[in-house]
C-alpha cells in the first residue's frame, strides 16, 4: 500500500534517513472520521470516529489474512462505518468509488451546514 518514496518520505520529515529504520516494524492503523460544521456559528460535530485497520510491515498486511490492504478494502471498510449515518438523517450509498451523502427527509435539516470527511492514517516504524 505504501510506495518506498511515501514511507521514505515520512521517516525523513521526522529528522531521520530512511536505513535507520526497520521498514518491517511498520505498524499502520486506518482510521474515517466524519462530521458536520455549522458554517455560521463554525461547531463542528462528530458523527463518526473509528479506526477500521491495522496493518503490519510496509505493505500493510492484515495479520489475519495476510493480504495487504487494497482500495476496495479501504471502500468497504468505509462503508461499513458509514452505518451510523442513518442516526444522524443522512443517507449514503457508493456509485463505483464515489460516495453520495444525502439527507433522509423532506425537512431542511442540513442548511448552512458543510459535511467533512476525513480518512486518518497514523504510521509507527522503529527507528534509531
Amino acid at each position: 500500500m505504501y510506495t518506498t518514496g511515501g514511507l521514505n518520505d515520512i521517516i525523513s520529515s521526522q529528522g531521520y534517513l530512511p536505513n535507520q529504520c526497520n521498514s518491517n516494524t511498520t505498524i499502520s492503523t486506518w482510521g474515517v472520521i466524519v462530521s458536520l460544521k455549522d458554517i455560521i456559528t463554525q461547531n463542528e460535530t462528530e458523527l463518526i470516529n473509528s479506526d477500521f485497520f491495522v496493518g503490519y510491515g510496509q505493505n500493510a498486511t492484515d495479520p489475519i489474512t495476510g493480504l495487504p490492504l487494497s482500495y476496495p478494502n479501504i471502500l468497504n471498510y468505509i462503508d461499513n462505518e458509514m452505518e451510523y449515518l442513518y442516526q444522524s438523517g443522512l443517507n449514503y450509498y457508493f456509485i463505483g468509488g464515489n460516495l453520495i451523502i444525502s439527507n433522509s427527509s423532506c425537512y431542511d435539516n442540513f442548511t448552512n451546514k458543510q459535511l467533512i470527511l476525513k480518512i486518518s492514517l497514523d504510521v509507527q516504524i522503529n527507528c534509531g
